[in-house]
């Protein structure tokens, strides 16, 4: 009984941290925004936001890529069969969406590493906006919708 207390606490996390990480990028898409329209220049803080959010994606994967190990685990010794349920609120277990949240995260990678190439605010605001809506899109596309 207490474990089960553990794994759903440990998936409370999981889909609060997509909570914060959804607000994350929506800030940062907003404030990218907002510099697009009003044409200002690349600042720290803009920086700092940025990176902040890219620091939060890389937790959230490794959070989520460890609790489909652990659940692997303990289906491969069948310790916990009752663990692997692959719909509904515990799909976090499964592998579509361990890929989906890495995919997600090499969007918002490479938007980050385009934009340091470019030296206009302009480009560097236009690339974090179109791959952090692109990452974002990712992180909540579902794919048991389509299938």
């Amino acid at each position: 009984m207490e474990d089960d207390f553990l794994y759903i606490g440990i998936i409370n996390l999981y889909y609060n941290f997509e909570i914060i990480i959804f607000i994350s990028l929506l800030i940062v898409i907003a404030n990218s925004l907002i510099k697009l329209i009003f044409n200002l220049n690349y600042s720290n803080f803009d920086l700092r936001l940025n990176l902040f959010s890219i620091i939060l994606i890389v937790l959230f994967c490794v959070l989520g890529f460890c609790i489909f190990l652990v659940n692997f685990v303990l289906l491969f010794f069948e310790i916990a069969p009752s663990l692997a349920s692959y719909t509904g609120k515990y799909s976090v277990y499964s592998f579509s969406e361990n890929f989906l949240n890495i995919l997600g995260f090499l969007f918002v990678a490479i938007g980050w590493s385009l934009h340091k190439t470019q030296l206009r605010s302009l480009k560097k605001f236009m690339r974090i906006f179109i791959f952090n809506v692109l990452g974002i899109l990712i992180f909540n596309f579902d794919l048991k919708l389509v299938i």
